[in-house]
């Protein structure tokens, strides 16, 4: 929901703790597709 919460699952990820990411970047995204079963 928030930043922490990105950061804490990048840090929980198998692969960013074997060292495989060289950086990670967490940015702000918007919502493009919607669950069409919902719009009705």
């Amino acid at each position: 929901e928030d930043r922490a919460d990105a950061e804490r699952f990048i840090g929980d990820d198998p692969f960013a703790q074997g060292g495989l990411f060289a950086s990670v970047r967490v940015m702000p995204w918007r919502q493009a597709f919607f669950d069409r079963r919902r719009t009705k």
